[in-house]
């Protein structure tokens, strides 16, 4: 898609008359969704995304998600809700990319701990302890921070040693605490606040780093990044997007907008057809917002098997993506030939129907990872990206495609794979470049009976 695209349109959409398609046939589910709106009602989108609003759903088109947070006018309802969607679209993110970082995490330590080649006195341990935290693992965590009571770094034997005792999500308190501590507690106060500002500006920055003298006289350093940062960026965007809806739950707020709201707002360029089916979509997505998009409804409308089968079978995945195509298929079909020639430029220079299949696909291989299905999310991820720019953040190519891919590599021991995969997004989540570390040490590590390759070397 062409930069400039969505600018131009929204200038001659303005001054364009209501078009009234009737898609029909297989596709008519579609009909009366937002897809359907935009190419019925130019004029109504052009309101919507046209005004001072419009550089955030430019932005948001785009999948420029953090310029999109950034963009949107905070006096205006219905921008603060495209604010909202894309701080959500990023926590979402987060979410998928700090579980791939769990698993990393936990493969790497276990790595260590099968070899027997822990360095005695190196930090790692606690940074382990921090990880297995993350995981929800208390006494792990704890085990690990014990461990810690040996490190050569008396600041991270203290910091581990208060960790140890200290309840999950309590802040450590004391005077002169160490500065491990102190950012252990910043985060904290960023998941509580939505504030992860100073967090975010360092989060490509190791958190610790230590030295050893190798036996040829040379000096190895070892660097180790903060496994917490991830989900604090996704947990402080969730706060972030409350606020900017004037709620204290981002989500059951999205779901119950006032009524002065325009309703393409809440659902425009993403996997709910209809605005009248957020509310309920997202009562039953609570547990996993991510899946917004995959319920029965939606799914046996479009020809969808509205259940995952016993097993993880990709094939199965590739006929759910078939069905959609036909679907998808005949409604364009049927809307280009009855809409607007603005309508038409809409639904083409914007590749509106590419990108609600690229929506629907995401929620759906969230859907099949969530639950354990490995193979079926990753064949949902890699067939809803536009082949011809697999590896670029674009209209189609939602970030968290390659996110949920990288997590099912790592789910199917194909690390570095995943460490290939992770590369389109570090340029622009400067976040991923512990994520990114951890990956490569862990392909080297478990790559070593093998090829006696080492990082070290």
């Amino acid at each position: 898609m062409r930069s400039a695209a969505l600018p131009l349109l929204l200038a001659t959409a303005a001054c364009s008359a209501p078009q009234v398609p009737t898609a029909g046939g297989p596709g008519a589910a579609l009909d009366g969704s937002w897809l359907d709106l935009v190419v019925e009602q130019p004029q109504a989108f052009a309101a919507l995304a046209g005004g001072a609003a419009r550089d955030g759903w430019v932005a948001l088109h785009a999948l420029d998600l953090p310029g999109a947070a950034l963009a949107f006018d905070r006096g205006d309802p219905s921008a603060a809700v495209g604010r909202a969607r894309a701080l959500l679209e990023l926590s979402m993110l987060y979410d998928d990319l700090a579980r791939s970082g769990d698993q990393a995490w936990l493969s790497t330590f276990a790595t260590w701990s099968e070899r027997s080649t822990i360095p005695a006195g190196s930090a790692l341990t606690y940074v382990a302890g921090l990880a297995a935290r993350e995981q929800g693992d208390a006494e792990v965590a704890a085990a690990w921070f014990k461990l810690s009571a040996t490190a050569k770094d008396p600041e991270v034997a203290r910091a581990a040693a208060i960790l140890a005792e200290l309840p999950p999500g309590a802040a450590a308190v004391g005077e002169a605490l160490p500065a491990l501590l102190v950012r252990y507690n910043d985060h904290l106060a960023a998941r509580g606040s939505g504030d992860a500002g100073a967090l975010a500006a360092s989060a490509a920055e190791p958190l610790i780093q230590e030295q050893e003298l190798r036996p040829d006289g040379s000096t190895l350093v070892r660097t180790f990044f903060d496994p917490q940062i991830l989900r604090t960026l996704a947990v402080a965007a969730r706060v972030e997007a409350a606020a900017a809806l004037g709620v204290q739950d981002a989500w059951q707020g999205l779901g119950r907008l006032p009524d002065d709201v325009a309703p393409l707002a809440p659902v425009l360029f993403g996997p709910v057809l209809h605005a009248d089916e957020l509310a309920a979509e997202i009562s039953r997505a609570t547990a996993a917002p991510g899946t917004l998009g995959a319920s029965s409804v939606a799914l046996g409308s479009l020809g969808l098997d509205p259940e995952l089968p016993p097993t993880d079978d990709p094939d199965w995945a590739r006929a759910q993506v078939h069905r959609l195509d036909e679907a998808l298929d005949a409604w364009r079909t049927a809307a280009h030939a009855a809409a607007s020639p603005d309508g038409q430029a809409l639904l083409d220079d914007l590749r509106l129907v590419a990108v609600l299949r690229s929506r629907l696909l995401l929620a759906l291989a969230r859907r099949a990872s969530l639950a354990q299905h490995p193979w079926q999310a990753k064949t949902f991820a890699q067939l809803a990206l536009d082949a011809e720019n697999a590896r670029e953040i674009t209209a189609v190519n939602h970030p968290a495609l390659q996110a949920l891919i990288i997590e099912t590599q790592l789910q199917t021991g194909h690390t570095r794979e995943a460490l290939d995969s992770i590369q389109p997004l570090v340029g622009a989540y400067p976040a991923l470049t512990g994520l990114d570390e951890v990956l490569g040490d862990l392909a080297i590590l478990q790559g070593l009976d093998r090829y006696g390759d080492s990082k070290e070397n």
